[in-house]
């Protein structure tokens, strides 16, 4: 998982990255587990001081199967979060969730069956609970994470990405160089 300055990041992953022949007490007996890749793209743009959205993208490859994607967008106010994803021919989701400044993230999400398992599925539910371990820098202490700052050793405002509010018309020319 990179996050990248400004709110983009991008992650690769592979739970599984070689192929193992299942033994006889697996289902599918004489069958072989198969590598797993995955990746992912996102990008937190933010609105405001309070306000942001969150648009984001997963693949997934598995050997013998087909290609499949996941596109999400989340919606954020002062912590809660709000938002839907699709799964490509498979299911929707309704998400919800909070993430509290101190790095704990309480989460729900339903998904809705579309393919042909919604005959016998009629949905899932999944609760996720969450802590971040550690703080992310800020050397100004604007409360802006240095990695989303576009001026971290200059304390700054969201609505600037961090950096200092712009005045409405600029500065008189100081021509003595007093300071004044």
């Amino acid at each position: 998982y990179f996050q990248v300055k400004n709110g983009l990041y991008l992650g690769i992953s592979a739970p599984q990255i070689y192929s193992k022949p299942l033994n006889s007490n697996d289902v599918a007996p004489g069958g072989a587990s198969v590598p797993h890749y995955f990746g992912m793209a996102g990008y937190r743009r933010q609105l405001s001081d309070k306000f942001a959205v969150e648009p984001s993208v997963l693949v997934k490859y598995v050997e013998g199967a087909p290609l499949q994607y996941d596109v999400s967008l989340r919606a954020m106010l002062n912590g809660f979060w709000l938002g839907g994803s699709y799964r490509a021919g498979d299911a929707a989701a309704a998400l919800v969730g909070w993430e509290s400044s101190k790095g704990l993230t309480i989460a729900y999400a339903y998904d809705l069956t579309l393919n042909d398992l919604k005959t016998t599925n009629s949905g899932s539910h999944e609760i996720t609970l969450g802590y971040k371990f550690g703080k992310p820098k800020d050397r100004d202490a604007d409360g802006i994470a240095d990695n989303n700052d576009d001026c971290p050793d200059e304390p700054g405002i969201r609505k600037e990405n961090g950096c200092p509010e712009k005045p409405l018309f600029p500065p008189p020319p100081d021509r003595d160089g007093d300071g004044t």
